[in-house]
């Protein structure tokens, strides 16, 4: 649950409590009378921020630590300034120092693990402050120095909380670091660098994940056409943006569940998880007028050709590759810019075209389907 929710659900049950009781003792002392109704209103003030403006939930955290501590601490003050020492303890113990134990929990919430530290220093200080200037002096001419001790232990134990507190936030804090060190190593192992898509070697592991499973699978191949020239006639600096900024376009135009992958160099492989021929004949026309419509720098425009198949029952990585990429070749050999799907596994096999070397050794007969130029 978010944490304005969270406020959100304490306030509805709370306040009511609030309420009945300033009713009820609310003119125990002077700290309560005068400080719970602007407390009760800045609530109210905070519900509603909170329901109107989520995003300031910082804030209203910020302000109501505040409050809630200049309260509390006054009230303190007023009882062992008003009261001897033994009155002020009864008066004070146990609400006020678990109240202080909650504020030191609340400030490692509200201000992190640095600011929960100063915080917690400021709030036992005072608070310690407080009990020297008044009680000490009180010990030491009646000899009530078993409520100075009663009132040292409670603030030991808040001590004793603070330093507690501050080492789950430590740990929590190492935690986070943890994983955000571990999300970089995956980053860096599994995404390419230059276009933030999973790389090869990601690619490859979705291929023997979904290998697996039982509905269709479709593969594309997108090679673009011409890079080569992008690289010679305008350089690599271009030719990098060039891949950043196709690689967001077919982001872009590609499906939710269909991982846009560099495979390597200018070629990119789609893999689409439970996507037929048709399905994925149209994601590879969509694929390559997203291309075609992509605005480049130098305004170059360019295209791209597309292979595509999809698994059969006896395909493994390395075959449906293979017919991927032989589809691909079969693109470029026919002018470019086009999509050449694999006809149906059930379809007679038809000659591909020119001969043509293959980059991963031969993928068997195909019968092809053009679409696109």
């Amino acid at each position: 649950m978010q944490r304005h929710r969270v406020y959100l659900l304490s306030l509805a049950l709370g306040f009511p409590a609030l309420v009945l009781t300033y009713v009820l003792v609310g003119r125990d002392d002077p700290v309560t009378r005068f400080g719970w109704p602007p407390l009760m209103l800045h609530l109210l003030v905070s519900g509603w921020l909170l329901l109107r403006h989520p995003h300031r939930v910082v804030a209203v955290e910020r302000a109501t630590l505040a409050l809630v501590t200049a309260l509390m601490l006054a009230r303190m003050a007023y009882h062992l300034v008003a009261k001897d020492a033994e009155q002020a303890w009864l008066a004070l113990s146990p609400g006020t120092f678990m109240g202080l134990v909650l504020l030191v929990v609340f400030g490692y919430v509200v201000l992190g693990t640095a600011g929960g530290l100063r915080w917690s220093v400021l709030v036992i200080g005072a608070s310690t402050a407080l009990v020297a200037v008044t009680v000490v002096p009180q010990s030491l001419a009646g000899g009530q120095w078993d409520v100075l001790v009663a009132m040292l232990r409670a603030e030991v134990y808040v001590v004793v909380t603070a330093i507690f507190v501050h080492a789950l936030a430590r740990t929590r804090d190492d935690a986070a670091q943890a994983h955000v060190q571990a999300q970089r190593m995956w980053d860096l192992a599994n995404r390419d660098a230059l276009t933030g898509l999973p790389n090869r070697r990601r690619a490859e592991r979705l291929l023997t994940q979904h290998m697996g499973g039982e509905g269709p699978l479709a593969v594309l191949s997108l090679d673009i056409d011409w890079f080569k020239n992008v690289n010679d006639e305008h350089g690599h600096a271009v030719g990098d943006v060039v891949l950043h900024d196709l690689a967001a376009a077919l982001s872009a135009a590609a499906p939710t569940g269909v991982a846009v992958t560099r495979w390597g160099g200018e070629e990119f492989l789609i893999v689409c998880p439970e996507t037929d021929l048709a399905d994925a004949a149209a994601l590879g026309e969509r694929l390559r007028v997203a291309v075609a419509a992509c605005p480049l720098p130098n305004q170059l425009r360019l295209t791209v050709s597309v292979g595509l198949a999809c698994r059969r029952h006896d395909d493994d990585v390395d075959t449906l590759l293979g017919r991927v990429d032989a589809l691909l070749y079969a693109a470029k050999a026919v002018g470019r810019n086009v999509v050449c799907a694999d006809e149906p596994a059930e379809m007679p096999a038809a000659p591909t075209g020119p001969p043509r070397q293959r980059r991963r050794g031969e993928a068997g007969d195909l019968s092809i389907q053009k679409t696109g130029q």
